[in-house]
């Protein structure tokens, strides 16, 4: 996935371009012209600028790196040529601008070599380089891969961020398949840029003359993934980085766990919840949820649902307000944003703090906003069938508030990362599971056989030999040991490659959704509720049957991939949902919609031809309800 940056971050970049390559000659051509170029390097192919930002959201680094020169630079002349003239106007009167300018893009090979070596200089230096390319008369065949440029601020320096940009870019080039030589090229007086290069693992290849300036390039051959943890972000910095950028938070927001609702029961404990609190939250749910606040001895109270969107009804919001309650947790059901602007009004007037489920939402945006990015914090689940998996795992942000900035003990976000340092780590055995488990899950799960794999992962987990989503202890209320714990490598790795699917994995879901909307009318079901002010990313669609047990039975043996959630208001079956102190008649329409409602695939192994497939089968052996 390419990750989108704003108008403000080219301009950052530019900044940071000319502050830390103040002697290049791309810097003599203004923040207008660079801000333009970056932007038509992050949209070429093959290519990318990453960046780096603060807690409070600035950019204080980035790199640039294509597979292919030639292409990259092609395609800035090609798209952007206009834009880079209006923006290197106020230049053109200085003398060899535009023939520099001309030699800069339209360079695309290599140099023959002149002059080898290895730089020696080993003390840690902070890098900065800049775009220098070679002559005609010097150019040869080569390496075509380069980092174009990187440059870190100067109160961000030696903290290791420009070493970890350059892995960061290494990832990018691994993740297209590329495993060869790369380069990189730099004045050869600029004695900070040479020692970083060289100790970030680069060898000096040559020198040559370029714009009667002498020049060093560098090259550094990839290592092979699997044999370099760190190039995959062994604490998870590209998916946290990637995570970020798409829900336009600092870094220092997000954090992963084991599982979602890890990172709620994390979030609940760095607020201080405790024995004596009161949680509000839906009455149509997993039992999961409940269980974080449970186990840190608190109570919670559960709220009825809106029958057609399943979420939240805001107007029962009064009825369950109890004076010691801490803080509401708010679910988008199946990907269905909540009705936000109630919600917060209603938040607002009670002072209560907001906690966003978006374990079934990521991606639904409500007037054009994230779900996740409205209340105090929201976290994810990356569970197998969810819009952003991670096989397991779990996601945490936590979003700027007054609640945020301090207290005892430190900021929340001081609080959370304190609590996730102190996680455990999985073990060797549960990380060999877990990747097994993905592999599998990868190779073997279609619509035809999830039933069947879905019953042997849960009888593998019962032996012990798979790595559940729930434990027998969970479900009896239990806090298992080494409950709060860190997402696995394996699980990390996952997630990384889907963050460069996600736009094609997301616009899936809402194509399917879209023909279920049209196709279920057709066949007399009530499809979804048109929600106005919400773009929605449905995890699983929802569908009232007045015969549920029937359906659900005959789908499983017929091979079709029909889905009960919820069956109690606290989901599973078997549940004993007074320990979670649910009593039955709490939450009529919950109770109603467990009764009613099944539910369709929208992941990216269903296309619309296997969506006609369940929906014929509905249409045969499924009543509406009425």
């Amino acid at each position: 996935m390419k990750l989108t940056l704003s108008s403000k971050d080219f301009k950052a970049i530019a900044v940071l371009h000319i502050q830390g390559i103040p002697a290049g000659f791309l810097s003599s051509l203004g923040q207008g012209f660079l801000s333009r170029l970056y932007k038509g390097i992050a949209a070429a192919p093959n290519s990318c600028v990453l960046i780096e930002r603060n807690e409070q959201g600035e950019v204080i680094g980035f790199v640039s790196g294509t597979l292919d020169i030639r292409k990259c630079y092609m395609h800035v002349l090609t798209h952007h040529c206009f834009s880079l003239g209006i923006a290197i106007i106020p230049s053109l009167f200085s003398s060899g601008t535009v023939r520099k300018v001309f030699e800069t893009l339209f360079y695309a090979k290599d140099a023959p070599l002149k002059k080898g070596g290895q730089g020696g200089i080993k003390q840690e230096k902070r890098g900065r380089g800049d775009f220098s390319p070679l002559s005609s008369q010097e150019r040869g065949r080569g390496v075509r891969s380069e980092l174009l440029s990187i440059a870190v601020s100067d109160s961000a320096q030696g903290k290791g961020i420009g070493k970890k940009l350059v892995q960061r870019l290494e990832c990018f080039f691994q993740d297209h398949g590329y495993q060869g030589v790369y380069k990189v090229v730099t004045a050869a007086n600029d004695s900070r840029s040479n020692a970083f290069y060289t100790h970030t693992g680069f060898m000096l290849h040559h020198e040559f003359m370029y714009h009667g300036n002498s020049m060093h390039e560098y090259r550094k051959k990839l290592l092979r993934q699997s044999f370099s943890p760190l190039l995959t972000g062994e604490g998870g910095e590209v998916m946290i980085d990637a995570l970020s950028q798409f829900f336009n938070v600092s870094p220092a927001s997000v954090t992963l766990w084991s599982k979602g609702r890890i990172g709620l029961y994390a979030l609940l404990k760095a607020m201080g919840i405790g024995p004596g609190s009161t949680i509000l939250m839906s009455g149509y749910t997993c039992v999961m949820v409940p269980s974080a606040p449970l186990f840190l001895g608190a109570k919670c109270q559960y709220i009825d649902i809106d029958p057609e969107t399943y979420n939240i009804d805001p107007s029962r919001l009064a009825l369950r307000l109890v004076p010691r309650a801490s803080c509401l947790i708010l679910q988008h059901t199946y990907g269905i944003a909540q009705d936000m602007d109630q919600i917060l009004a209603w938040a607002q007037a009670n002072n209560m703090p907001l906690i966003e489920d978006c374990c079934h939402a990521f991606g639904s945006t409500y007037k054009g906003r994230l779900c996740g990015t409205f209340g105090l914090g929201s976290f994810f689940s990356g569970q197998w069938n969810k819009p952003f998996s991670t096989g397991l795992g779990g996601i945490l942000l936590v979003n700027d508030s007054p609640l945020n900035k301090g207290g005892e003990g430190g900021s929340l976000l001081d609080r959370v990362s304190a609590i996730h340092a102190a996680a455990a780590i999985p073990s060797l055995s549960e990380e060999l599971r877990i990747a097994a488990q993905i592999k599998a899950y990868n190779l073997l799960v279609n619509p035809k056989t999830n039933a069947l794999i879905t019953q042997a992962y849960r009888a593998l987990t019962k032996l012990g030999l798979a790595v559940g989503s729930s434990s027998n202890e969970e479900f009896a209320g239990t806090m298992p040991r080494e409950y709060l714990k860190k997402m696995a490598k394996s699980q990390i790795t996952e997630g990384e490659k889907n963050t460069r699917a996600l736009g094609a994995l997301l616009a899936h879901r809402k194509k399917i959704t879209a023909f279920y909307d049209k196709e279920l009318l057709l066949a007399g079901f009530k499809p979804l509720k048109k929600q106005p002010h919400a773009d929605n990313v449905i995890l699983r669609y929802p569908v009232r049957v007045a015969n549920k047990d029937q359906v659900l039975q005959r789908a499983l043996r017929k091979g079709y991939e029909i889905g009960s959630w919820f069956e109690i208001p606290l989901h599973p079956k078997g549940i004993d949902m007074e320990r979670f102190g649910y009593k039955i008649g709490m939450c009529p329409e919950s109770e109603r919609a467990c009764r009613e409602v099944i539910n369709l695939p929208t992941h990216g192994r269903i296309n619309e031809r296997e969506a006609s497939r369940h929906l014929e089968f509905l249409k045969k052996f499924a009543l509406p309800a009425a």
